[in-house]
This record gives structure tokens, C-alpha cells and sequence, in this order.
């Protein structure tokens, strides 16, 4: 492993809250182990971005506040500019405020990379996975 170095982060109370619960329940050495290993998983999930041209399938999740000013338009926008490449989106109501929405894709690399730029620029996303598969 490289050379370990400080750096500061700035997170909610409540997140950090969250967190150090996850650490205890877990056991984990430390808040920093966390951390990292979630950096890492953070990294991992988006090293296809990265990688070389080809075509790839699979599904990106987004859990978002609906509430947040017309972040529901701009994602039907979104996902229209796409069509090449979205097979199909299933959209379910959690809750009063909060949406997921989770878009099924088969495309090139650069064209789904595209797609997950103008989702992520997004204000109002609290959660957004990548799954997707050289294929």
C-alpha cells in the first residue's frame, strides 16, 4: 500500500453520526478505514469511466429529492437525449420527497459516460450506483 496522508474532509453531523454508528456496529479499526474503504468502492464503481472504448450494459440507480427545483424535468430531459442507449427506467415513489429511478443501459463506453456526466451534475441526488458490464 502507498504512503498514507492526511487530509481533511468536511461531512454533516449527521452523516459523521451515521457513520461512526456503521464503524461501532462493525467493528471497524477506525472512522479513517472507513473512509477510505469507501473511497475505494467510490473509485472502483466509476473505473470504467476510464476505461477503454467498447460497449457496456447493465443499470444506474438514483435515489433524489423530487423536491429539490425541477431536478424530475431535468432527468426526463436527460434520459430523452438518451434514447439510443436507455433500454427502459423503472421510477418508484419512496417516499413524500424522495424518488428512485433506475435506467437500464446498452451503449458504448463514451456515450454511457456522457449520460452519467449529465445526470451527476445534477442538484437534489442523494445516491447514484453504477452497475454496468463490459459486454
Amino acid at each position: 500500500m502507498s504512503k498514507i496522508v492526511k487530509t481533511g474532509v468536511s461531512l454533516p453531523a449527521s452523516l459523521l453520526s451515521e457513520l461512526d454508528s456503521i464503524v461501532n456496529e462493525l467493528n471497524l479499526p477506525s472512522r479513517s478505514y472507513a473512509l477510505r474503504r469507501a473511497v475505494m468502492d467510490y473509485i472502483s464503481e466509476r473505473e470504467w469511466i476510464k476505461g477503454k472504448k467498447g460497449v457496456l450494459a447493465g443499470a444506474i440507480s438514483i435515489l433524489y429529492d423530487h423536491t429539490i427545483h425541477e431536478i424530475s424535468d431535468k432527468l426526463i430531459e436527460i434520459q430523452h437525449k438518451f434514447l439510443d442507449i436507455i433500454k427502459s427506467t423503472v421510477h418508484v415513489h419512496v417516499n413524500e420527497s424522495r424518488c428512485l429511478e433506475v435506467i437500464l443501459v446498452h451503449g458504448t463506453t463514451e456515450r454511457i459516460k456522457e449520460l452519467a456526466k449529465s445526470i451527476e451534475s445534477q442538484k437534489g441526488l442523494i445516491f447514484i450506483k453504477y452497475t454496468l458490464a463490459k459486454v
